[in-house]
């Protein structure tokens, strides 16, 4: 064999190996048994069983090297329009519903960290701006509600975000989205075990709607992707 072809073949093998080296790549996004049973075990929260509607669930997704998504459940538990029921639409009625639904995940262990009440400014397109007779005239900013929460279930920690809004003599709606730590992720990411609000303590367990913003608690987020950012970075996890 000749010193040109043995070069060759040594460079050939030095590509190849160089190529073993690197992070593999994948033929297609990795879905694990934990991912899908991480799914199931938000799929089981009586919050979402009592779900009105469109309960959306998928599973955590190892999308790369290094890179993945984080399984999560999303769902309507609460809707209703100006035209269901024969009238308007009340917003004390979407409040009463939220605080509901604070009360149902405080009662299955829910930790909830962070409670938020906004209403519209005065004098402007909000809640104290008069209907117009034609709907299509223009909108109103809705009043909003929203809570941050954790829970742990055989040592593993889910996320849950609750929003919801109304507009007086409009439609209000609450929507939940909950999340799980993908299978290469920390099966805790809440171990430093983040300081719940006490029931009753809230501006949306209390009756009334509030005369100004109030935020309480801290709220945690827990991103869609991983891995979590570098500690302080934000308040993702």
């Amino acid at each position: 064999m000749s010193r040109g072809v043995v070069t060759v073949l040594i460079l050939q093998l030095a590509l190849v190996l160089a190529g073993c080296s690197g992070p593999p790549e994948l033929d297609r996004p990795r879905v694990t048994d934990t991912d899908r049973q991480r799914v199931q075990v938000m799929l089981d929260e009586q919050i979402i069983r009592n779900a009105m509607k469109d309960v959306s669930p998928q599973p955590g997704t190892l999308l790369a090297e290094g890179s993945w998504s984080r399984g999560s459940v999303a769902a309507s538990i609460f809707s209703v329009y100006p035209d269901e029921g024969g009238g308007p639409a009340s917003p004390e009625l979407t409040e009463r519903r939220t605080a509901e639904s604070m009360g149902v995940l405080r009662d299955t262990g829910w930790t909830i960290m962070s409670a938020s009440c906004d209403v519209p400014e005065p004098g402007g397109s909000g809640a104290s701006a008069p209907p117009s007779p034609d709907p299509g005239a223009g909108s109103y900013s809705p009043l909003r509600w929203a809570l941050t929460a954790y829970k742990h279930v055989d040592g593993v920690s889910y996320w849950a975000n609750l929003t919801a809004g109304a507009v007086p003599s409009g439609p209000g709606f609450i929507d939940l989205t909950m999340r799980a730590p993908n299978a290469d992720d920390p099966a805790d990411l809440f171990a430093d075990r983040p300081a719940g609000l006490p029931a009753d303590s809230t501006c949306i367990e209390k009756p009334g709607i509030v005369a100004e913003d109030v935020a309480q608690g801290s709220p945690i987020y827990l991103a869609q992707r991983g891995p979590s950012p570098p500690e302080g970075a934000n308040p993702a996890r």
